[in-house]
């Protein structure tokens, strides 16, 4: 996803990125969930509302393709916590983008002629 939202080719943010300090992570748990980054303004300039929306959209196909799978897992404590977080996130992207495509059609809509 934020390979996608800062418009970095996979192998810039992977090999120059991090080796050059421009993205940092830091996973204090160590399980992936809560997790803090440091991003460069070298690739925050590269950030608009196109990046954006792709984001997005790239971040409510993850969050099904997640659900769908812990669907089929085993049903313990960890994957109702992993289900219940990627519930979350794909409400979060799917709101937006409909807010978003709201907001799109009102501004044309209220185009003088």
């Amino acid at each position: 996803m934020l390979v996608e939202k800062f418009v970095v080719p996979a192998n810039e943010l992977i090999n120059v990125g991090l080796q050059a300090g421009l993205f940092q992570t830091y996973d204090h748990r160590g399980d992936g969930r809560l997790k803090a980054h440091k991003i460069s303004k070298q690739l925050l300039v590269r950030l608009n509302g196109d990046t954006r929306k792709r984001a997005v959209e790239q971040l409510r196909e993850t969050s099904k393709a997640k659900i769908s799978e812990l669907r089929q897992a085993a049903a313990d404590y960890k994957n109702g916590q992993l289900h219940g977080f990627w519930t979350q996130q794909f409400a979060n992207a799917s709101h937006w983008l409909d807010e978003q495509k709201s907001l799109r059609n009102r501004a044309f809509h209220q185009i003088p002629i």
